[in-house]
């Protein structure tokens, strides 16, 4: 239960500093000139949590199993730029990268149509939510409690220290 109460406050301490924030500040944000990047969009919110949810979970994953927090970012960052090479990488799946899927829903919002059965939205952040999940059970399943480096500490429970020398 520690791994996992420790997990969801970190992951909700996440959503709600990089996208709560985010979509509180601009959602009534006005939009001037129709550009992609004005305003804010049910494409964002429908993206963007999903994707810091997986790297928060990726992140964490390579925490536990490096024991490092730098280190398990920096695997977060490759483990996504290298997914995302590998999918773009084809032309028959260069629709499914992330990006590009976001990009398809927040046109079509602009454009008046906002469906997120198009676009291969279903199947990318469908793959997206069930690797964030295994990311987070992978995580739980290599995680170790934290060993004190004094190992004889618990020893000296109910112990006179001074009768010991």
């Amino acid at each position: 239960m520690w791994f996992w109460n420790k997990f969801l406050v970190g992951l909700f301490a996440v959503l709600l500093v990089m996208d709560g924030s985010t979509i509180l500040v601009s959602w009534n944000a006005p939009i001037r000139t129709g550009m992609m990047t004005e305003g804010m969009s049910y494409a964002y919110v429908a993206r963007m949590p999903m994707i810091h949810s997986l790297m928060y979970s990726l992140a964490v994953l390579g925490t536990c199993l490096f024991r490092q927090p730098l280190m398990g970012g920096v695997c977060a960052i490759l483990y996504y730029a290298i997914a995302t090479m590998a999918i773009t990488a084809f032309p028959g799946t260069m629709k499914l990268e992330p990006g590009n899927t976001y990009n398809d829903l927040h046109s079509s919002e602009r454009s008046g149509i906002i469906d997120f059965t198009k676009h291969g939205y279903p199947i990318v952040y469908s793959a997206l939510a069930v690797l964030a999940i295994l990311g987070s059970i992978a995580s739980n399943q290599v995680a170790k409690p934290i060993q004190s480096k004094f190992q004889w500490l618990p020893k000296l429970r109910g112990q006179n220290i001074a009768s010991r020398n």
